[in-house]
């Protein structure tokens, strides 16, 4: 512990001191250093290594990786191996320490999520806005075409902004001393989120279930009517997911359903959570993102 925290002392003070200060450890002892420091600071140290690339990679010598990214791949597997966090797949050219700051951001927990800083999404960790509109607003199934055919991920989100402008709940920007949060949140990858669940013409409407599963969130698409999420199988689509309204503490999980209405005769959107009939709601925000 003394000698990660002189490093991490040493990153803090200059970049050049955690370069010199590695390169005389072994691996092993280099390795149990980094695991110390957050994925910002192995992005500084990699930014001096490539300075000092004969000092620092040459720990790593006959690697694909240098020692920070072993540090954050590391980091990430083990994650992943003690159940904290879902085999997300990296893209191309995207770094491990990037895959790291989704884990630090509490991104990467399976299951529905709650209470995220919006800067976690908007700001800090890559994703790209698709559709940010007022639960007012009657959202189309024209509207997820917003999500490029290419995306690999997809991210549903709702949030209150009630005391902000669209524009300070989006960038995270605190208010009355309050961050910005998302009120629930799930993604997951696109052909799981936008799968086509429920037959437009052939289902009628009110109990079904959604088999279509991805790291303990069950996503389900009806066309023309709705799209939405829950941690249980089991839905009461009257449009919406509107068990609540019907069941009241009897529906399972009513905390981790999220629903939007998908046509443009009713309300706009639903539900977050347990704040139910927010189809006219202009201080509730619908959120979807996708990340490369």
């Amino acid at each position: 512990m003394d000698i990660a925290d002189d490093a991490m002392q040493g990153a803090g003070a200059a970049l050049m001191e955690p370069t010199i200060c590695l390169a005389f450890l072994s691996e092993d002892l280099t390795m149990e250093v980094l695991k110390f420091l957050s994925a910002y600071d192995l992005g500084r140290l990699t930014c001096v290594s490539r300075k000092f690339a004969s000092v620092f990679i040459a720990v790593a010598d006959g690697s694909e990786l240098t020692l920070p990214e072993m540090s954050a791949k590391a980091r990430f597997e083990d994650a992943v191996e003690k159940g904290g966090a879902w085999a997300y797949e990296r893209a191309v050219g995207e770094s491990y320490k990037q895959v790291l700051l989704l884990l630090e951001s509490g991104l990467l927990k399976p299951g529905v999520l709650h209470s995220v800083p919006c800067h976690r999404v908007c700001l800090a960790t890559g994703w790209i806005p698709a559709y940010v509109r007022p639960y007012s607003h009657r959202t189309a199934d024209a509207d997820l075409l917003a999500i490029p055919h290419y995306a690999r991920y997809v991210l549903f989100a709702a949030c209150e902004s009630a005391e902000q402008s669209l524009e300070d709940a989006m960038s995270g920007n605190a208010v009355g001393g309050k961050d910005a949060e998302f009120a629930i949140l799930a993604w997951g990858c696109r052909d799981k989120v936008l799968q086509v669940t429920h037959d437009c013409h052939g289902f009628r409407g009110g109990v079904t279930r959604s088999e279509n599963e991805e790291n303990g969130v069950h996503w389900y698409l009806w066309p023309e009517h709705a799209i939405g999420f829950s941690s249980d199988p089991n839905l009461f689509l009257y449009y919406a997911d509107a068990a609540i309204s019907i069941m009241g503490e009897a529906e399972i999980a009513s905390e981790d359903r999220l629903s939007w209405n998908l046509e443009t005769t009713s309300t706009g959107g639903y539900r977050a959570g347990r704040h139910i009939d927010l189809g006219a709601s202009s201080e509730w925000l619908k959120c979807l993102y996708y990340r490369m």
